[in-house]
């Protein structure tokens, strides 16, 4: 029998519990995406986006939940490796994501993620949120698809 428990992780829903003969409860990843709550902006030189030598990319569905899984893991690891609870990222539902997608002079597939937790307005949609301090509310991750691997994590100062 199986229920959904309800995680609605910014556009994520991460965990559907499975109920054995035991009785017992398993839990497995499982990513549906909840289009409200990110968006795919495509990237123009910015000072606020660090990259280097690159051009825009697209994003398929596949691609998201390929880097939702990769960031998943790069945050728990981040949170049991956290010298200071106020650097303790909060639960991954808690945050609003912005996607910016290139292809680098490697021709690997590279997306800087914005993730925060409230935005004034729709305009998140269209324009790269930028706030200084903030602490965990707001932080931000590469991922390198073509490698599967996450890298310059990089969450806001307390102000």
């Amino acid at each position: 029998m199986r229920k959904k428990v309800g995680f609605s992780v910014l556009w994520i829903a991460f965990f559907v519990a499975v109920k054995g003969q035991n009785g017992k409860v398993s839990i497995t990843n499982k990513i549906l995406l909840d289009t409200s709550l990110y968006t795919v902006i495509k990237y123009g030189p910015n000072e606020w986006i660090p990259f280097g030598n690159v051009k825009s990319a697209t994003l398929t569905r596949k691609d998201i939940e390929n880097m939702e899984s990769l960031i998943i893991s790069a945050v728990k690891k981040h949170n049991l490796n956290s010298k200071y609870k106020n650097h303790t990222l909060l639960p991954l539902q808690k945050y609003k994501r912005q996607y910016v997608a290139v292809m680098n002079k490697n021709r690997q597939k590279v997306v800087w993620i914005n993730f925060f937790c409230t935005a004034e307005n729709k305009s998140w949609k269209k324009e790269i949120i930028v706030v200084q301090d903030g602490g965990v509310c707001y932080f931000n991750v590469k991922v390198n698809l073509t490698k599967k691997a996450t890298f310059q994590l990089y969450i806001n100062s307390d102000g």
